[in-house]
């Protein structure tokens, strides 16, 4: 996953095998304009966790999503981690439904609210979309599902933040 900021340096995040820890985590690196790696770093915890998406809010915190695994269970979580500029560690919260819940996209508002979407397993009806959105602070400020009654399910792909503070999926 790639995110580029206003200054023109670029965010790059993947999955890492962390030595010494039995757990696979997250690699992010900084790359300035010219291409030049200013840092990388590595975050790992008690929990399996690979990244999917990034993105960079305006008051300039690094945003890392992506499925968490927790031992012993089986189902996908979702986890989302803040950095600073530095990619200093602010913090990282789990979201979590019964089933699997997978990320696809990720953005944030001119506020600093990150938006998050993608799709969840129910039981009874299957692969559904979701819409998440966090302050700052990763405190929910709001959670939809939608279940448009299809067999195959509804997953989105994409989500864009609009100059009014909405979000496009």
């Amino acid at each position: 996953c790639m995110a580029q900021h206003t200054d023109g340096s670029i965010y790059t995040c993947g999955v890492d095998s962390i030595a010494g820890v039995n757990h696979i985590g997250t690699t992010v690196a900084k790359i300035n304009k010219d291409g030049s790696l200013i840092w990388m770093k590595q975050y790992t915890e008690y929990i399996d966790h690979a990244p999917r998406v990034i993105t960079v809010t305006s008051d300039h915190k690094i945003v890392v999503a992506g499925q968490a695994v927790i031992s012993g269970l089986f189902f996908t979580n979702i986890f989302v981690m803040t950095l600073n500029e530095n990619g200093g560690f602010i913090k990282r919260k789990l979201f979590t439904t019964y089933y699997d819940d997978e990320i696809t996209s990720i953005c944030a508002d001119q506020s600093g609210n990150i938006a998050l979407t993608g799709y969840s397993y129910f039981l009874n009806n299957g692969w559904d979309m979701f819409f998440l959105k966090l302050n700052g602070q990763l405190t929910v400020l709001q959670s939809k599902f939608y279940d448009g009654g299809s067999a195959q399910g509804e997953q989105a792909r994409f989500i864009t933040s609009a100059s009014n503070n909405t979000f496009a999926v």
